[in-house]
């Protein structure tokens, strides 16, 4: 993912990208302490990243590169539904959650 993210930003900092999701893991962290069961996480997880920081496809300009940078991506809090994905996947590996990306015709 930081390889792809390259390609939209060549002088981007990798390391700035990690800490950003370090950052985000640690709140979305917090925000599970209270979770009991796989239910209440995915729901935490749900509220964290997409109620409370507002993270949301982007209606207006689905074909913008931009959507599919890691490093936009969490600047912007848009994306395209795979990109979003990762961002839910890598928290919750940071974190220990057992989510994984599904392979399906055309998505992950």
């Amino acid at each position: 993912v930081l390889l792809i993210d390259r390609f939209g930003d060549p002088c981007g900092e990798s390391e700035s990208v990690r800490r950003t999701l370090d950052d985000l893991a640690e709140g979305l962290g917090r925000r599970l302490l209270g979770a009991s069961d796989m239910a209440g996480t995915i729901e935490g997880l749900n509220a964290f990243l997409f109620l409370e920081l507002g993270f949301r496809g982007n209606a207006e300009s689905y074909d913008d590169p931009d959507n599919s940078y890691l490093s936009r991506v969490l600047d912007r809090r848009v994306g395209v539904p795979v990109s979003r994905s990762v961002v839910v996947w890598v928290l919750a590996r940071r974190l220990n959650v057992p989510i994984v990306g599904i392979g399906m015709p055309g998505h992950f």
